[in-house]
């Protein structure tokens, strides 16, 4: 990949910290010959965070930027959920805030970045929109969720979206952001961004290794009979154990608010000491304390269960 790579961030400022985290990953592991391009749209980011994220770009080698983007008051009237504000549409402004690019990758922010990821713009995206980690592995989990937004038929094929190459030619050739709000205004969806955004791409979406969007919890998919007895997730699950680039911290158990029960969780924490924003009270009390308490209720656990077979 020549020239600069523009990766694209959207969040509040309830997640600087995730994403100045997430943002120390992407930099320390890119290689020497790898410029990105950062680009944060946020509402609501405090002059202090903001001084925080130059101050992170400026300090690292190479010739890295970053650009901030107001998106204003759009999406402000959509629907959102307990966990999921309005920033979640913020990669639906990308196609417009970035119209130099016919290409550019989306991340949300609660991930941290074990490699260099420049190479995904070279990928052959043909006609596609966009390339996107399946979601087969854990479709089990989301039978209920598929059905109340009406897209089971999508089962098979419904991707994650925390992790995009975005084609910005062909999305913005077929208008596709103008779609997928529409069908946000109207249906119900479970998950109003992920589940348009799948509706929108069906058919047309190159599909990534899962290595891209591996979950803390990653382990439990082998045990899954779906993918015990299917040679081929069997050897990409390996693969993603083995060597994952995204650990993705899905669901509501982030590191930062005190869930450690993995090697996964501690190394959020690692890169967190790297950063701008490491504070030693809040890293005693959200990381130390919490494993210690963690250790402490596996220990009992682990005895009263001793105790049961005696």
């Amino acid at each position: 990949m020549k020239g600069a790579v523009p990766v694209v961030f959207g969040f509040d400022e309830s997640f600087a910290i995730p994403a100045g985290v997430c943002l120390t990953s992407l930099l320390e592991n890119a290689f020497q010959t790898t410029t990105y391009e950062i680009h944060v749209i946020s509402r609501d980011l405090k002059e202090q965070s903001r001084d925080k994220f130059v101050r992170m770009v400026d300090a690292c080698k190479g010739n890295h930027r970053i650009v901030f983007h107001d998106p204003g008051q759009a999406y402000i009237d959509d629907p959102t959920t307990a966990h999921f504000t309005t920033a979640m549409y913020y990669r639906f402004l990308i196609p417009d805030l970035l119209s130099e690019y016919e290409k550019a990758i989306y991340s949300d922010v609660d991930v941290v970045f074990l490699g260099d990821i420049s190479h995904l713009m070279d990928i052959d995206l043909g006609d596609n929109y966009l390339a996107a980690v399946t979601a087969r592995y854990v479709v089990h989990l989301m039978e209920w969720s598929l059905k109340k937004s009406n897209i089971y038929h999508l089962r098979d094929r419904y991707f994650a979206s925390g992790f995009l190459v975005l084609n910005l030619r062909e999305m913005r050739k077929d208008r596709l952001v103008q779609n997928i709000d529409r069908l946000i205004s109207g249906n119900r969806y479970e998950y109003p961004d992920n589940d348009a955004l799948n509706v929108a791409c069906a058919n047309r979406v190159k599909y990534l290794h899962l290595k891209y969007c591996v979950p803390p919890f990653v382990r439990s998919f082998l045990e899954l009979e779906a993918n015990r007895h299917d040679e081929g997730r069997k050897k990409m699950l390996d693969e993603s154990i083995e060597s994952p680039v995204i650990i993705h911290y899905l669901g509501i158990h982030k590191p930062w608010r005190g869930h450690v029960s993995t090697s996964y969780e501690i190394l959020w924490w690692e890169y967190y000491k790297k950063s701008v924003w490491y504070d030693a009270w809040y890293y005693f009390r959200n990381y130390l304390l919490e494993k210690a308490r963690y250790r402490f209720r596996s220990a009992r656990r682990k005895a009263k269960e001793k105790l049961t077979w005696r």
